[in-house]
């Protein structure tokens, strides 16, 4: 069965026969989040899916995940010395290139006061 669960921010759903649990906001509620959505992997497909569904994921844009192996697909991070949270989007993690991956890694663990080790 699927359902939501909005005091939580996540909700349930059935895909071939196996439940999921599918986050919504896994922020939600928090005053100071620092969460990201990480894709580690080359592959963005399931291996059950058909393949022309393979074919149609194969085409989307994964930026540099094939090299380094992971993509942001999202971030908050709450910065300390200003009170505010940043959200960084998936044009964010897919505007990353060899070049500049590092230091934007680095925006994810700097909470405004400091790069968090």
């Amino acid at each position: 069965s699927s359902g939501i669960n909005a005091e939580y921010g996540y909700k349930s759903t059935l895909y071939r026969g196996v439940k999921y649990l599918c986050l919504e906001d896994a922020c939600f509620g928090m005053k100071a989040p620092c969460a990201a959505d990480i894709k580690v992997g080359t592959v963005d497909f399931y291996s059950l899916d058909s393949e022309e569904k393979k074919k149609i994921h194969k085409k989307k844009k994964l930026g540099i995940a094939p090299i380094l192996g992971f993509r942001f697909a999202g971030a908050k991070v709450y910065k300390v010395a200003s009170g505010e949270t940043e959200c960084y989007d998936k044009k964010w993690g897919l505007s990353f290139t060899t070049v500049n991956a590092a230091q934007k890694t680095e925006t994810y663990f700097d909470n405004g006061r400091a790069v968090r080790r």
